[in-house]
């Protein structure tokens, strides 16, 4: 019998669990441009430091045909050390003197159910 005559078993159901992690080198540059009836000045800033990206998902499938399957799954995503728009504005309405500085230490953690449908061919 040839090799590829062997059929594999039809599979139904199947789940996996994919994480992903990296330190990297963040290098930081923002500005602020103030307009009023005509420009009222410039303010650019840079910071450098080192960021984290965390990565965890788990996801399970249902093979509906041989060609369709259903998937569904959980995702979680953290980001530590890095630069927010909305903190640089915060920050400067706050104390206007901050206005030429860009500050890399906000972090974000987002997660949530995740569905698909496959098609292979």
């Amino acid at each position: 019998m040839r090799r590829d005559s062997v059929r594999r078993p039809f599979t139904r159901r199947w789940w996996g669990l994919f994480d992903k992690a990296g330190v990297y080198h963040n290098d930081v540059q923002g500005g602020i441009y103030e307009f009023a009836p005509g420009p009222i000045g410039s303010f650019t800033g840079a910071d450098t430091t080192t960021s984290f990206l965390g990565e965890i998902k788990l996801t399970a499938g249902y093979q509906l045909t041989k060609r369709v399957a259903l998937r569904a799954g959980y995702q979680l995503i953290w980001l530590e050390e890095v630069a927010l728009a909305s903190d640089a504005a915060v920050r400067s309405l706050q104390n206007p003197s901050l206005l030429n500085t860009a500050s890399a230490d906000a972090g974000l953690f987002y997660h949530g159910a995740t569905i698909g449908l496959d098609f292979g061919w």
